[in-house]
């Protein structure tokens, strides 16, 4: 019942080991240097390495050492890029979050922003009379163009590897 949920989540945030904190520390870092807001990267890098269920926010902010609301934004951040979902526990208006299960949506989300921004760089090279900078932005369209297509590859390849 809710002591079963409420050790799960216990669980999750207290048996993080020193080098569970070490990995998420590098994940933020990696992902803030990507554009990511710091607690959505820890957040990111916390729920990555929760296995026993959906974890509260509470027990996010004392897990990350962040107040009840940074954990919030941050949550709302990730749930809306389709990084993590949010799980309703019966009886309870707590949220409880989880990594989402499909990697699709955020790589589908980078993949048209790289298309979006090919086609402005693409419209600009067409329009400038300087050479030079046509040929940069071109070569940085035809960057974007190459990422977009792996990328492609790379939804294809997890949607066939799905159950039907």
């Amino acid at each position: 019942g809710r002591n079963d949920i409420q050790n799960i989540m216990n669980i999750a945030t207290q048996s993080l080991t020193d080098f569970d904190h070490q990995f998420i520390d590098r994940m933020a870092g990696l992902l803030t240097s990507s554009g990511m807001a710091a607690a959505a990267a820890r957040l990111y890098g916390l729920l990555l390495l929760c296995d026993e269920g959906p974890i509260s926010l509470d027990d996010i902010a004392h897990a990350l050492s962040m107040s009840r609301a940074n954990a919030w934004y941050a949550a709302r951040a990730l749930e809306r890029s389709g990084h993590v979902r949010r799980v309703s526990q019966k009886g309870s208006k707590r949220a409880l979050l989880e990594i989402s299960s499909d990697i699709v949506p955020p790589a589908m989300e980078q993949q048209l922003m790289l298309q979006n921004m090919s086609q402005l760089l693409q419209e600009q090279a067409a329009s400038t009379t300087k050479p030079r900078i046509a040929e940069r932005l071109q070569d940085k369209a035809e960057f974007c163009q190459l990422i977009c297509s792996a990328m492609q590859n790379a939804i294809a390849e997890i949607r066939a590897k799905r159950p039907k």
